[in-house]
């Protein structure tokens, strides 16, 4: 097995374990009585902007990097509707004759699911899915293709605040008619919370 290949499987196994915890938690919660109600706040939006890394893990051609810009409205304290957008380029080469690049955006929503146990460290699991697009230089032509995205994946927020720290691992599956491909995301950025609110039980 590949070094990517495993990063991606332990990506993949954590992300799964962060939704099983999630689900536990909020079953736990649910059965508390209104006394408890002191939990600390939690934010309404989180808005994340930062650096993204591409990798394939199945023989792709490249690496990219790039940036995106992710958003969560937060139901619960627990589960929130999130929002996913980036831009990622690679350029280069091919036989030190003809270049080419390839710049790859995907614009993703879906669930995001936190495990709101501490203040300052919370861990998190999403699952997305939506529209993706990889654009193509050589020579000097272009060409263009469009995928369905699914994105499952998680990570950690760090800081009590306002501002925070993330880091996040995501596996990428790209779709077209003929078949597939992966990649591996990586995510690390600053995160900006807005509208605290009690969770009420």
């Amino acid at each position: 097995m590949t070094r990517s290949l495993r990063v991606l499987s332990l990506a993949v196994l954590f992300a799964l374990g962060l939704a099983s915890g999630t689900a536990l938690a909020q079953a736990g919660s649910a059965a508390r009585t209104a006394a408890t109600d002191t939990q600390a706040s939690y934010p309404e939006g989180e808005t994340a902007l930062g650096w993204t890394y591409l990798h394939p893990t199945d023989g792709g051609p490249n690496s990219e990097l790039g940036g995106a810009l992710a958003a969560a409205y937060n139901l619960t304290p627990w589960v929130g509707i999130a929002f996913d957008g980036s831009v990622n380029h690679f350029s280069g080469q091919i036989a030190d004759t003809a270049g080419w690049g390839q710049t790859e955006y995907a614009l993703l929503g879906g669930f995001r699911f936190a495990l709101r146990q501490s203040g300052m460290v919370v861990p998190f699991a999403h699952l997305l899915a939506g529209y993706g697009r990889i654009n193509i230089d050589y020579a000097g032509s272009s060409s263009g293709d469009d995928y369905f995205v699914i994105q499952p994946g998680g990570g950690v927020d760090v800081g009590s605040g306002k501002f925070g720290a993330r880091v996040e691992v995501s596996w990428r599956r790209m779709f077209y008619q003929s078949g597939g491909f992966n990649r591996m995301r990586v995510f690390a950025g600053l995160v900006v919370r807005s509208g605290p609110k009690h969770p009420a039980f």
